[in-house]
Protein backbone atom coordinates (compact mmCIF):
# COMPACT_ATOMS: atom_id res chain seq x y z
CA UNK A 1 0.00 0.00 0.00
CA UNK A 2 1.33 3.74 -0.76
CA UNK A 3 0.96 5.81 2.24
CA UNK A 4 0.73 9.32 2.58
CA UNK A 5 4.67 9.94 2.77
CA UNK A 6 5.56 7.71 0.07
CA UNK A 7 3.36 9.49 -2.05
CA UNK A 8 4.96 12.75 -1.60
CA UNK A 9 8.20 11.53 -2.46
CA UNK A 10 7.18 10.43 -5.59
CA UNK A 11 5.87 13.50 -6.19
CA UNK A 12 9.02 15.46 -5.08
CA UNK A 13 10.96 13.00 -7.56
CA UNK A 14 9.19 13.33 -10.50
CA UNK A 15 8.86 17.02 -10.05
CA UNK A 16 13.19 16.48 -10.10
CA UNK A 17 13.33 14.71 -13.14
CA UNK A 18 10.90 17.55 -14.55
CA UNK A 19 13.94 20.04 -13.65
CA UNK A 20 16.49 17.79 -15.16
CA UNK A 21 14.65 16.89 -18.32
CA UNK A 22 14.23 21.00 -18.45
CA UNK A 23 17.99 21.28 -17.85
CA UNK A 24 19.08 18.73 -20.53
CA UNK A 25 16.57 19.96 -22.86
CA UNK A 26 17.75 23.22 -22.32
CA UNK A 27 21.34 22.35 -22.96
CA UNK A 28 20.48 20.57 -26.31
CA UNK A 29 18.36 23.78 -27.65
CA UNK A 30 21.98 25.55 -27.43
CA UNK A 31 23.29 23.32 -29.72
CA UNK A 32 21.62 24.26 -32.56
CA UNK A 33 22.40 27.63 -33.41
CA UNK A 34 20.15 27.67 -36.48
CA UNK A 35 17.14 27.32 -34.32
CA UNK A 36 15.21 31.08 -34.07
CA UNK A 37 13.76 32.08 -31.12
CA UNK A 38 10.44 31.39 -32.65
CA UNK A 39 11.75 27.74 -33.21
CA UNK A 40 13.34 27.20 -29.96
CA UNK A 41 9.48 28.26 -28.03
CA UNK A 42 7.70 25.78 -29.94
CA UNK A 43 10.46 23.34 -28.83
CA UNK A 44 9.80 24.14 -25.17
CA UNK A 45 5.94 24.36 -25.80
CA UNK A 46 6.57 20.84 -27.40
CA UNK A 47 8.42 19.91 -24.13
CA UNK A 48 5.80 21.61 -21.65
CA UNK A 49 3.02 19.40 -23.39
CA UNK A 50 5.61 15.99 -23.29
CA UNK A 51 6.28 17.06 -19.17
CA UNK A 52 2.76 17.93 -18.48
CA UNK A 53 1.20 14.15 -20.25
CA UNK A 54 3.72 12.81 -18.15
CA UNK A 55 3.11 13.84 -15.01
CA UNK A 56 -0.74 13.89 -15.65
CA UNK A 57 0.24 9.87 -16.37
CA UNK A 58 1.59 9.63 -12.62
CA UNK A 59 -0.80 11.34 -10.95
CA UNK A 60 -3.02 9.24 -12.72
CA UNK A 61 -1.25 6.07 -11.72
CA UNK A 62 -1.15 7.20 -8.27
CA UNK A 63 -4.60 7.75 -7.35
CA UNK A 64 -5.78 4.98 -9.11
CA UNK A 65 -3.13 2.84 -6.62
CA UNK A 66 -4.39 4.69 -3.83
CA UNK A 67 -8.08 3.69 -5.07
CA UNK A 68 -7.12 0.16 -5.03
CA UNK A 69 -5.27 0.76 -1.08
CA UNK A 70 -8.75 2.28 -0.10
CA UNK A 71 -10.57 -0.49 -1.21
CA UNK A 72 -8.60 -3.20 0.59
CA UNK A 73 -8.82 -1.13 3.92
CA UNK A 74 -12.44 -0.94 3.46
CA UNK A 75 -12.25 -5.17 2.75
CA UNK A 76 -10.16 -6.00 5.26
CA UNK A 77 -11.88 -3.32 8.10
CA UNK A 78 -15.13 -5.70 6.63
CA UNK A 79 -13.37 -8.64 7.03
CA UNK A 80 -11.95 -7.70 10.88
CA UNK A 81 -15.82 -6.48 12.00
CA UNK A 82 -17.14 -10.09 10.30
CA UNK A 83 -14.23 -12.30 12.59
CA UNK A 84 -15.01 -10.79 15.47
CA UNK A 85 -18.38 -11.00 15.22
CA UNK A 86 -17.82 -14.47 15.15
CA UNK A 87 -15.36 -14.46 17.98
CA UNK A 88 -18.10 -12.59 20.19
CA UNK A 89 -20.68 -14.81 19.71
CA UNK A 90 -18.75 -17.83 20.66
CA UNK A 91 -17.68 -15.77 23.88
CA UNK A 92 -21.17 -15.12 24.60
CA UNK A 93 -22.16 -19.00 24.64
CA UNK A 94 -19.05 -19.40 26.96
CA UNK A 95 -20.95 -16.38 29.43
CA UNK A 96 -24.27 -18.56 29.12
CA UNK A 97 -22.35 -21.80 30.37
CA UNK A 98 -24.06 -22.95 33.68
CA UNK A 99 -21.99 -25.95 34.20
CA UNK A 100 -18.35 -26.95 34.35
CA UNK A 101 -18.86 -29.19 31.27
CA UNK A 102 -21.05 -26.51 29.42
CA UNK A 103 -17.98 -24.02 29.86
CA UNK A 104 -15.66 -26.83 29.08
CA UNK A 105 -17.10 -27.87 25.68
CA UNK A 106 -17.26 -24.36 24.26
CA UNK A 107 -13.40 -23.48 25.02
CA UNK A 108 -12.55 -26.52 23.83
CA UNK A 109 -14.46 -26.51 20.37
CA UNK A 110 -13.48 -22.70 20.35
CA UNK A 111 -9.70 -23.84 20.65
CA UNK A 112 -10.21 -26.23 17.79
CA UNK A 113 -11.83 -23.71 15.54
CA UNK A 114 -8.85 -21.17 16.32
CA UNK A 115 -6.06 -23.25 15.66
CA UNK A 116 -7.37 -24.85 12.51
CA UNK A 117 -7.86 -20.87 11.42
CA UNK A 118 -4.98 -19.51 12.21
CA UNK A 119 -3.08 -23.32 10.42
CA UNK A 120 -4.74 -21.78 6.90
CA UNK A 121 -3.27 -18.62 7.23
CA UNK A 122 -1.13 -17.22 4.79
CA UNK A 123 -0.82 -14.18 6.91
CA UNK A 124 -1.08 -13.84 10.32
CA UNK A 125 -1.34 -9.92 10.18
CA UNK A 126 -4.67 -10.60 8.66
CA UNK A 127 -8.14 -9.30 9.85
CA UNK A 128 -8.81 -12.74 10.52
CA UNK A 129 -5.37 -13.73 11.94
CA UNK A 130 -5.10 -10.85 14.12
CA UNK A 131 -8.60 -11.88 15.81
CA UNK A 132 -7.83 -15.69 16.23
CA UNK A 133 -4.38 -15.34 17.67
CA UNK A 134 -5.57 -12.48 20.13
CA UNK A 135 -8.48 -15.04 21.16
CA UNK A 136 -5.58 -17.66 21.26
CA UNK A 137 -3.61 -15.72 23.58
CA UNK A 138 -6.71 -15.00 25.82
CA UNK A 139 -7.81 -18.87 26.12
CA UNK A 140 -4.26 -19.76 26.74
CA UNK A 141 -3.36 -17.76 29.33
CA UNK A 142 -6.94 -17.99 30.84
CA UNK A 143 -9.91 -19.46 30.26
CA UNK A 144 -9.10 -22.61 29.03
CA UNK A 145 -6.37 -22.82 31.36
CA UNK A 146 -9.25 -23.56 34.33
CA UNK A 147 -10.45 -26.50 32.04
CA UNK A 148 -8.12 -28.23 30.10
CA UNK A 149 -6.72 -31.65 30.41
CA UNK A 150 -2.21 -32.06 30.29
CA UNK A 151 -2.49 -33.53 27.10
CA UNK A 152 -4.50 -30.83 25.56
CA UNK A 153 -1.96 -28.48 27.63
CA UNK A 154 1.04 -29.39 26.31
CA UNK A 155 -0.84 -29.26 22.01
CA UNK A 156 -1.75 -25.86 23.38
CA UNK A 157 2.00 -24.90 24.54
CA UNK A 158 3.55 -26.20 21.18
CA UNK A 159 0.96 -24.56 18.90
CA UNK A 160 1.49 -21.09 20.87
CA UNK A 161 5.42 -21.69 20.68
CA UNK A 162 4.72 -22.16 16.55
CA UNK A 163 2.90 -18.90 17.00
CA UNK A 164 5.17 -16.70 18.54
CA UNK A 165 8.52 -17.97 16.06
CA UNK A 166 6.26 -17.27 13.36
CA UNK A 167 5.39 -13.95 14.30
CA UNK A 168 9.05 -13.40 14.77
CA UNK A 169 10.32 -14.52 11.96
CA UNK A 170 7.21 -13.60 9.53
CA UNK A 171 7.63 -17.19 8.04
CA UNK A 172 5.41 -20.01 8.70
CA UNK A 173 7.57 -22.14 10.95
CA UNK A 174 8.25 -25.95 9.65
CA UNK A 175 10.01 -27.06 13.11
CA UNK A 176 10.61 -25.46 16.60
CA UNK A 177 13.62 -25.95 17.63
CA UNK A 178 14.89 -26.74 21.15
CA UNK A 179 15.38 -22.92 22.30
CA UNK A 180 11.99 -22.10 20.54
CA UNK A 181 10.02 -24.54 22.95
CA UNK A 182 8.79 -23.64 26.30
CA UNK A 183 7.71 -27.27 28.00
CA UNK A 184 10.74 -28.96 26.86
CA UNK A 185 14.48 -28.94 25.68
CA UNK A 186 13.88 -31.21 22.51
CA UNK A 187 13.13 -30.47 18.78
CA UNK A 188 9.66 -30.54 17.51
CA UNK A 189 9.59 -31.87 13.78
CA UNK A 190 7.66 -33.95 11.96
CA UNK A 191 7.43 -37.57 10.92
CA UNK A 192 5.48 -37.34 8.15
CA UNK A 193 6.98 -36.09 4.84
CA UNK A 194 5.65 -32.90 2.68
CA UNK A 195 2.95 -32.11 5.68
CA UNK A 196 2.40 -28.60 6.46
CA UNK A 197 3.95 -27.93 10.52
CA UNK A 198 1.07 -25.68 11.65
CA UNK A 199 -1.76 -27.69 10.46
CA UNK A 200 -0.15 -30.69 11.85
CA UNK A 201 0.06 -28.96 15.13
CA UNK A 202 -3.23 -27.94 14.40
CA UNK A 203 -4.50 -31.33 14.21
CA UNK A 204 -2.41 -32.68 16.93
CA UNK A 205 -5.10 -29.97 19.71
CA UNK A 206 -7.45 -30.62 17.73
CA UNK A 207 -7.61 -34.35 18.21
CA UNK A 208 -6.51 -33.71 22.51
CA UNK A 209 -9.96 -31.44 22.34
CA UNK A 210 -11.86 -34.38 20.78
CA UNK A 211 -10.45 -36.91 23.35
CA UNK A 212 -11.24 -34.57 25.96
CA UNK A 213 -14.75 -34.13 24.77
CA UNK A 214 -15.08 -37.95 24.64
CA UNK A 215 -14.25 -38.15 28.35
CA UNK A 216 -16.38 -35.79 29.22
CA UNK A 217 -19.11 -37.67 27.39
CA UNK A 218 -18.15 -40.75 29.18
CA UNK A 219 -18.43 -39.27 32.58
CA UNK A 220 -21.76 -37.68 31.19
CA UNK A 221 -22.92 -41.20 30.56
CA UNK A 222 -21.25 -42.62 33.52
CA UNK A 223 -24.11 -40.15 35.59
CA UNK A 224 -26.75 -41.05 34.22
CA UNK A 225 -26.45 -44.86 34.44
CA UNK A 226 -26.76 -43.77 38.14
Amino acid sequence: MISYKLSILIAAAALVVVIIAALVFSRVLHRFEDFTPKDKLASWEVFAKVMTTCIAIVAGLLAFVRYIDQRELELAARNYEAAQKVREFNIGIYAQSKTTDQATRVLLNEASDLVSTIATLDDLESPAGIIATDRFERLYHGQLVLYESPSVSAAMIDFRDAILKWQKTGIRPTRLLPEERSNTKKSLELSKLNSDFMRQLALRLSTACRNELDTLDEVAGGNTEK
